[in-house]
C-alpha cells in the first residue's frame, strides 16, 4: 500500500487485504430438520439393504405373476388340454419357502378350480398342480 506523504491516507485501489474473506456464520439446523434428515436417510438405507438381500435370496414370484401363468398354461398344453382362460387367481397360502395357490380354470370340455404350489428346488422355481376339481361344462 502506499501512503500519500501529504495527507497521509491510503487510495482505495490499493487498499486490499490479503486474507480470506470471512463468510456470514451458519444458522444451526433445527431439531425437526435434522431428525427429519436421519428419518429419511435410515428409509433409505432399510430400503438399499432390501434389494441387496432379495439379489441373494430371491423371492417366490407371486399366484398371480407371468410366470405361474405360463407355467399352468404349459402344464395344461403338456396333457393336451387347450386351457381357455384362468380366472380367480388367489393365495392360499404364502411363506418364505412355498406358496399355495387357487385358480378358477375353462377348457372346451369343462371347467373347475386347481389348487397349485410354487416353491424352490435346487435353487429353481417350480409349480406343481396338487388338486385339480373338475365339472362338465
Amino acid at each position: 500500500m502506499s501512503e500519500n506523504t501529504s495527507t497521509g491516507e491510503v487510495s482505495p485501489a490499493e487498499n486490499t487485504t490479503t486474507g480470506a474473506v470471512s463468510a456470514a456464520p451458519k444458522k444451526p439446523q433445527s431439531k425437526i430438520v435434522r431428525w427429519f434428515s436421519i428419518v429419511v436417510g435410515l428409509i433409505l438405507m432399510a430400503s438399499g439393504l432390501l434389494k441387496v438381500y432379495h439379489v441373494f435370496v430371491p423371492e417366490l414370484p407371486a399366484c398371480t405373476s407371468a410366470s405361474a401363468d405360463t407355467s399352468i398354461h404349459n402344464i395344461f398344453k403338456q396333457k393336451n388340454v387347450e386351457l381357455t382362460s384362468l380366472t380367480n387367481i388367489k393365495s392360499i397360502t404364502d411363506t418364505s419357502s412355498e406358496k399355495t395357490c387357487q385358480a378358477d380354470f375353462l377348457t372346451p370340455a369343462e371347467t373347475g378350480t386347481i389348487y397349485y404350489q410354487i416353491s424352490k428346488e435346487d435353487g429353481s422355481t417350480q409349480l406343481r398342480i396338487t388338486k385339480v376339481d373338475t365339472h362338465p361344462r
